[in-house]
């Protein structure tokens, strides 16, 4: 009865192992995007820092 359980416990470990490798791949695109997120914001910030110091902070507070 062992026999035909041992294979189905080492496919289930195989696939629990593949869905780790995966989650943990998902949680490090996660960080990458909010990396890139929270830079473009930066950007977008300093852009509006600047159209407000070359047009007198009229037209920038639109935003």
């Amino acid at each position: 009865m062992e026999d035909h359980e041992s294979p189905k416990f080492s496919d289930l470990e195989m696939r629990m192992a593949f869905q780790e490798r995966h989650h943990e791949k998902m949680q490090h695109e996660l960080v990458d995007m909010e990396r890139r997120l929270t830079t473009i914001e930066g950007r977008i910030v300093t852009l509006q820092d600047q159209l407000k110091s070359q047009s007198g902070g009229e037209e920038a507070d639109q935003f």
